[in-house]
């Protein structure tokens, strides 16, 4: 018994020098940080950013969490595509925190919202709410909650070592420069780190690496001309119907729910590249019939509705996204303005004199701050 036990010791040593560093990876780059230790460090240190490369997590507690801590008047709620609204789209007097992320679909939504007391801070809710929302299927609920530490790192050890050997290898990263730059800041995941990608304190995203990328412009035609093919061939996201049914349903319940806690939602869709938006018109009446019968929802719950996908209406540009789903801040500084100008409610937490001085102050496609 004791020579198999030494055998097996034997055997699993070099399994576990194999981990060493990818561990070595996890830690310097903090990328084991539980959600509620992000949110305390956050606080503490306002300008860190907050963005895991190798952990995959649910950004669902993470965005919860921020606004149990800061109290916020209003947010915006959706999956990636709202990131990009920013607090100081707002006046200063209002809390504003960005909860995109935690609604990838409107099942998570739903559970956000439940999850708020009535007493809670919010007013107003941006809700973020395109098609491939309504084609998901309902999650497990499990999955949106986080894990403890034990079982963070064995998914990331397990899933992700091979991932890290071959970035490294590939000359995606030096441990030199994790190390240095880990000691001397406070940001949280090597995407942040190492490239400045990653989530600001009130939970908008900043695409760091997108912003200094001088070849952007082409990665970015050519995912808009992928999509463009995807969407002829009929292959995208947005042919699958079989939960829509279910989802437009759900809808309602948000609607429902929000009304309860008295809270005001403002639905919009969010912008598409100008080729990707006209092959999806040219493709079928879909959108089109999607969007009236969403406008209808919200008209029947005495809620506002923008349908943005047309970046013409705000003037946005395709040099304005950072591929062909998401755009810059900018862009959404164009689209929140076009709605605060036909919102009441969007208005009364919003400075325009403010959102026209930096529309006015921007160069390039990112805002300056």
């Amino acid at each position: 018994m004791v020579i198999f036990i030494k055998k097996i010791i034997l055997f699993l040593v070099p399994l576990g020098l194999v981990f060493i560093f990818p561990s070595l990876i996890i830690f310097y780059g903090n990328e084991y940080f539980s959600s509620r230790e992000i949110v305390r460090l956050q606080t503490v240190y306002p300008q860190s950013l907050f963005g895991f490369a190798y952990n995959s997590e649910s950004f669902f507690q993470y965005k919860k969490y921020l606004v149990e801590v800061k109290k916020p008047e209003v947010i915006a709620l959706g999956t990636s595509k709202v990131m990009q609204i920013r607090k100081e789209f707002f006046n200063d007097k209002t809390v504003f925190i960005n909860a995109g992320g935690a609604g990838t679909t409107l099942t998570e939504m739903f559970l956000f919202l439940d999850s708020l007391p009535k007493d809670n801070s919010i007013k107003l809710i941006l809700l973020g709410i395109d098609k491939e929302v309504f084609d998901s299927p309902m999650p497990i609920k499990e999955n949106i909650y986080e894990r403890n530490l034990s079982f963070r790192l064995v998914d990331i050890l397990s899933t992700m070592s091979r991932r890290i050997y071959l970035d490294y290898f590939n000359g995606k990263y030096k441990i030199s420069d994790l190390i240095n730059k880990s000691n001397k800041k406070h940001d949280i995941g090597l995407s942040a780190i190492l490239h400045q990608d990653g989530f600001r304190t009130d939970g908008s995203y900043q695409y760091g690496s997108a912003k200094k990328n001088e070849v952007r412009l082409d990665y970015v035609r050519l995912e808009i001309k992928r999509k463009v093919n995807l969407i002829v061939q009929g292959n995208n996201m947005d042919d699958k119907k079989d939960n829509l049914g279910k989802n437009m349903i759900m809808l309602g319940n948000i609607l429902k729910i929000a009304k309860e806690k008295g809270i005001i939602i403002i639905g919009f869709t969010s912008p598409h590249p100008s080729d990707v938006y006209k092959a999806l018109n040219e493709k079928s009446d879909e959108t089109k019939i999607f969007s009236a019968n969403i406008r209808n929802i919200f008209a029947g719950n005495n809620s506002d509705f923008f349908d943005l996908g047309d970046i013409k209406l705000f003037d946005g540009k395709n040099t304005e996204f950072v591929d062909a789903v998401h755009g810059t801040d900018l862009m959404y500084l164009k689209m929140f303005m076009y709605m605060a100008e036909r919102s009441k409610s969007i208005r009364n937490y919003v400075d325009i004199d403010k959102l026209n001085f930096f529309l006015k102050e921007s160069t390039g496609d990112f805002l300056s701050f």
